[in-house]
């Protein structure tokens, strides 16, 4: 019985026959002389380790052998029977289970660092909807101490600079059409001091907001003491003082009545935004936008913004 074993790249060839096995150089070894011989893996290659004794002298052979020729090989020796198929399925299975841990103990590391990774988000946002949640009721127990009824509070988080973010409490109640207009910003700086004193969540401060009532929205701007129910003007409490001569006064009197309700109050706002919270123009131009704003409305708020 004769086999004969080709290697590819580095791996030497072999002929196996019934005596023995016959290396590329050509040198004979004689399976009776062989005491053990087994295919293993060193370094990157697979590894041919001959082990013979004769003469009590003992000595070991070693081959190295390209990966993708190992399975050949055992196969070759297990055809002439110098080692068992045995150990072949061991080999294999082996190294079936040392991958298998690998891949194992790869996907318990990307697991908990994924998990750890949730968690985190999900214990900042729980921290955050409680913080939310216990601003809401003591903003409500505010309010309802000022005589309003049927209180709902919705808190609106914005930045206008995509960093520095704020809340707003929005406010809905029964009664506070019915309040006068001068009551109203009584009202209103009230729970403003209040809220701006007490309150905040996760850092970031939180501001008295619009307030809802029926089918109308209140606006309320403690700076210049103003009153807006559905974007029209029904208190002002601060005029700013104007120097006009006798014989222009009623020619700067025209002049204001023709200015566009709209951009009387788009300038209010941009004032208050500008003054009060220390916004830029820019700024105070993207919120005006944002608010809907007419363009004509906003550029003349921008002109007389001072």
């Amino acid at each position: 019985m004769e086999y004969y074993f080709t290697g590819t790249g580095g791996s030497p060839d072999f002929t196996l026959i019934a005596d023995g096995i016959i290396d590329g150089t050509g040198k004979f070894i004689f399976y009776t002389a062989i005491k053990n011989i087994k295919v293993t893996r060193k370094g990157g290659k697979a590894a041919l380790i001959i082990t013979t004794a004769e003469s009590d002298i003992k000595e070991q052979c070693v081959y190295l052998v390209d990966g993708k020729d190992e399975t050949a090989l055992k196969a070759a020796l297990s055809e002439i029977g110098v080692i068992s198929k045995v150990d072949i399925k061991r080999s294999f299975k082996k190294r079936l289970r040392r991958f298998k841990n690998s891949i194992t103990k790869k996907t318990i590391f990307v697991t908990a660092a994924v998990a750890i990774f949730l968690g985190g988000c999900l214990g900042w946002y729980i921290n955050r909807q409680i913080q939310v949640r216990n601003a809401a009721n003591s903003i409500t127990s505010i309010v309802e101490a000022c005589g309003l009824s049927d209180v709902t509070v919705d808190l609106r988080r914005i930045s206008n600079d995509g960093r520095n973010h704020r809340y707003y409490a929005d406010v809905t109640c029964s009664n506070w059409g019915e309040l006068k207009p001068s009551k109203m910003l009584q009202t209103y700086q009230e729970i403003e001091n209040s809220v701006g004193s007490k309150i905040k969540v996760c850092k970031e401060r939180v501001s008295l907001g619009n307030i809802y009532s029926g089918d109308d929205c209140y606006k309320v701007y403690t700076f210049d003491k103003s009153v807006y129910k559905n974007k029209d003007v029904i208190y002002k409490g601060y005029v700013p003082s104007t120097s006009v001569s006798k014989h222009g006064s009623s020619s700067a009197s025209s002049k204001t009545d023709e200015i566009p309700q709209e951009s009387k109050n788009a300038l209010s706002r941009a004032e208050r935004y500008y003054h009060d919270m220390d916004l830029s123009k820019s700024q105070v131009r993207k919120q005006l936008e944002y608010e809907g704003y007419e363009k004509d409305a906003i550029d003349y708020a921008m002109k007389n913004l001072t």
